[in-house]
């Protein structure tokens, strides 16, 4: 469902849709590698042949239901008093094919005992080609819906040189590199004399550095260039009304993104007390960003349009802290992360700019000796804040949180019992009276053929509240999406493993396999 009010909070529409869809998908992939010794320095040729093909496949039903509201913001109304209600009935057809092929060439060279020097060469294409057709049944006869209907024909070819120059040593491992990539876009829109054409020129340099001090710490820093290609949906001048209200159409006019990224780490572990300390930043930098165009009518029906704007930064850095508690036996682990996101959307032709900071904490707790249980404990704590430069009225703070427990029961060398348990709320300032969810599931397992095997019988969702909820902060928006899953329900499973891997995962301190 979707609600979309206006600036006094009154319904401009709603929508409510339902699908339902049969997919599938066939897929294979193949690489062959080569390597030869040239000379007695250690030169060698290496190259690798690759190949993957993907064809995926689906059918579905759209149902969706509109409303309209008559009275709209300024006194305006359709006349009539009453809200419009509009049905649609659908019937959807996707098939797709995509072929990947590469070959790979690349001579090593050493210089010195420490040192090496790799020369490289890429081509890469990338076949891809999409069908997708649309019927109207609301009828006695399913009609065709030429505006909805489409297929593209896209290949993309990439050929990639380059070299890295790399030092190691005990202590230290230095890496740097400097590509120069080219691709070429060539596609061909089903039922229009127009065709998308476009090449690219990008060099892609890059460093890495990893410092070992002493046996207990190191410090690592990367630097990369990369760059992302419009994918097939971003591209295709199409409509896409699966949500009525927010319609989606491509740009067959964009232009590759290019990302520079810095990060950085330092890792501490005490072989004799176990305790580990992490903490890592990270940066980057994106220009001709690929963003989202809305244009929003005086109703609320929005059209999106995906275009290059301008640059956008990203911002994380976080730490982890880990150590026995050897007097309660347990291990604790406790979590800190920050994000920071910049990036412009278009709002009805107005750049509105994003500022988007998130604080995330998390505990975890687990008992040390696994002989008998394995328990573990974790708290969760989400805080946001987000800015728009076209509104502050619209800027928001708000805070998530969930708790849960797991845990198993080992009843013998035969039998283990298992449950999980986790409780999720949602700030309801922002996301109103929305229910929280409690989800419950228990389980109970017999080992069988020397461990081989196992059977279990478990209980999903036993108190019934079931429900996959994503929440994200955008340019434009705080979304908050539930889907229903499938609800409370009885599982019998039976798992044969093969070969002599794995195994009953019972491992700790006191613990056996």
């Amino acid at each position: 469902e979707r609600l979309t009010t206006g600036t006094d909070g009154s319904m401009l529409n709603s929508e409510s849709s339902s699908t339902g869809s049969d997919a599938s998908t066939l897929a294979a992939n193949a690489n062959l590698t080569w390597m030869k010794r040239l000379d007695d320095s250690g030169r060698a040729l290496v190259v690798n042949l690759g190949a993957n093909l993907r064809e995926p496949e689906e059918s579905s039903d759209l149902a969706s239901t509109t409303v309209v509201a008559a009275s709209r913001p300024g006194g305006g109304d359709d006349g009539a008093g009453d809200d419009l209600t509009r049905d649609i009935l659908q019937q959807r057809s996707e098939t797709g094919r995509v072929f990947t092929n590469s070959q790979r060439v690349a001579l090593t060279q050493p210089l010195g005992a420490s040192q090496t020097l790799e020369l490289f060469g890429l081509r890469r294409d990338v076949r891809e080609d999409e069908r997708r057709e649309v019927f109207d049944v609301s009828g006695a006869t399913p009609l065709p819906v030429p505006d909805l209907t489409s297929g593209l024909d896209q290949t993309y070819g990439y050929y990639r040189g380059g070299l890295r120059l790399a030092r190691n040593t005990e202590s230290l491992r230095l890496v740097l590199g400097m590509e120069g990539q080219r691709s070429d876009l060539q596609g061909t829109i089903d039922g229009r004399s127009e065709s998308i054409e476009n090449g690219y020129t990008h060099f892609l340099p890059s460093a890495e550095l990893r410092l070992q001090i002493g046996e207990s710490q190191n410090v690592s820093a990367r630097y990369r260039t990369t760059t992302r290609e419009p994918s097939m949906q971003e591209l295709q001048p199409f409509a896409d009304n699966t949500s009525p209200t927010n319609v989606y159409i491509g740009n067959p006019d964009l232009q590759p993104e290019y990302t520079h990224a810095l990060q950085a780490d330092w890792r501490y572990f005490d072989a004799f007390t176990f305790l580990n300390l992490f903490t890592y930043a990270r940066l980057s930098h994106t220009s001709d960003d690929i963003v989202s165009s809305r244009t929003i009518d005086d109703r609320g029906f929005q059209t999106v349009q995906p275009l290059n704007a301008g640059q956008s930064w990203t911002a994380s850095t976080g730490v982890n802290f880990g150590r026995p508690v050897r007097p309660l036996g347990i291990n604790l682990s406790i979590d800190y992360g920050l994000n920071w996101t910049e990036r412009p959307e278009f709002v009805n032709g107005a750049e509105n700019e994003s500022r988007i900071m998130g604080n995330s904490l998390s505990f975890q707790v687990q008992n040390r000796d696994k002989t008998h249980f394995d328990l573990t404990g974790t708290a969760r704590f989400g805080f946001n804040d987000v800015a728009y430069s076209l509104n502050d009225e619209l800027d928001q703070s708000y805070m998530n949180s969930s708790y849960g427990v797991s845990g198993t029961v080992y009843l013998g060398d035969a039998w283990t019992a298992g449950g999980d348990w986790r409780y999720q709320l949602y700030d309801p300032d922002v996301f109103g009276a929305a229910e929280n969810v409690s989800l419950l599931n228990l389980s109970l397992s017999r080992f069988l053929f020397d461990e081989k095997g196992s059977i279990e019988l478990a209980a999903v969702d036993l108190l019934n509240e079931s429900q996959v909820v994503n929440l994200s902060s955008s340019a434009n928006a705080i979304s908050e999406t539930r889907t229903q899953a499938l609800g409370r329900y009885l599982l019998l499973r039976f798992n044969y493993r093969l070969g002599n891997l794995g195994g009953r995962g019972r491992t700790g301190p006191g613990g056996r396999r």
